[in-house]
């Protein structure tokens, strides 16, 4: 199977889920965005303090670009940083977060620590559409995502990420009976790589992240291991970062947002329909509004 037909078939396993909108009224909608934008505040002036390139990223920063703010459906924020500020971030963030906002321990987990760290808001509870475990830590969060190294030889490249496919599998459920012969391979695939053992995934992200750190000079920059997404981006069109205004706050974004953006989504511009307007929760409850300009 070539690189392409591969992750292709592997992309599309996501397509399955199904997309439940929460339905949100303009007065919680507002509430949670209050939240949400003094959460980003935070850990920005955090990150500043502290000399951590945060970048805004995602559909946060789609939105920034095409609706000079929130998307409108959006229900969470994104946001990037090199691997090497991504280490030093979730060290400052377990002991200097305020204390109504807590790095999520499930992030910890060696299982899923390469993946997004969330940095959630204690007062709120944000139950996602494929949650299914009771002990999670919950509430109302943003993404933090690393960026990791990869080789610019697209074989090698594809190697290093043969770990985020094997991850992406064990992962994937199909939440939907579907007809046909593509179904039944993909839920065969899914329950094969179910049975590989998590220390597997685990060691192989371990063996490519730190031949990463090696990486000097002939790279790309990619979502990090154990994030399912193979997008790769020149560092050129990332570096050096440039400032935004997203909903009040000023923000790092990457240099070329017509790079990014359309490597991220083809043609961004484009609204897309009412159907494939995604979203993340199927219940938000705020148990306490979020006090503004809190101290750390």
């Amino acid at each position: 199977m070539g690189i392409f037909r591969a992750k292709s078939l592997f992309n599309s396993i996501d397509n399955t889920l199904i997309k439940e909108l929460v339905e949100i009224d303009d007065e919680l909608k507002e509430k949670i965005r209050k939240i949400q934008l003094e959460m980003l505040r935070v850990l920005n002036e955090l990150c500043i303090k502290n000399k951590i390139n945060l970048m805004l990223g995602g559909g946060s920063f789609l939105g920034a670009i095409r609706h000079k703010g929130f998307i409108p459906w959006d229900d969470d924020i994104d946001v990037s940083m090199e691997r090497k500020d991504f280490e030093i971030f979730k060290k400052i963030a377990l002991k200097d977060l305020r204390k109504d906002m807590l790095l999520d321990s499930h992030s910890l987990d060696e299982m899923i620590k390469y993946m997004p760290l969330k940095i959630r808001y204690k007062y709120s509870e944000y139950i996602e559409k494929w949650d299914d475990k009771e002990n999670k830590q919950k509430g109302i969060y943003i993404d933090v995502f690393p960026f990791d190294k990869f080789s610019m030889n697209k074989k090698i490249r594809f190697l290093e990420m043969f770990p985020k496919f094997l991850y992406k599998l064990k992962t994937s459920r199909i939440w939907t009976k579907q007809s046909g012969l593509k179904y039944y391979v993909k839920l065969l695939i899914i329950k094969i790589l179910n049975k590989l053992p998590s220390f597997y995934i685990i060691e192989k992200n371990k063996k490519y992240l730190e031949k990463s750190k090696k990486l000097d000079k002939n790279y790309v920059l990619g979502f990090g291991y154990g994030l399912t997404w193979t997008n790769t981006f020149f560092k050129e069109k990332i570096f050096p970062l440039k400032e935004l205004n997203f909903e009040g706050i000023k923000l790092k974004v990457p240099f070329d947002s017509e790079s990014y953006l359309r490597e991220l989504y083809g043609d961004y511009m484009k609204i897309p329909d009412e159907s494939k307007r995604q979203t993340h929760a199927k219940s938000i409850k705020i148990l306490k509004e979020i006090e503004e300009d809190g101290i750390f």
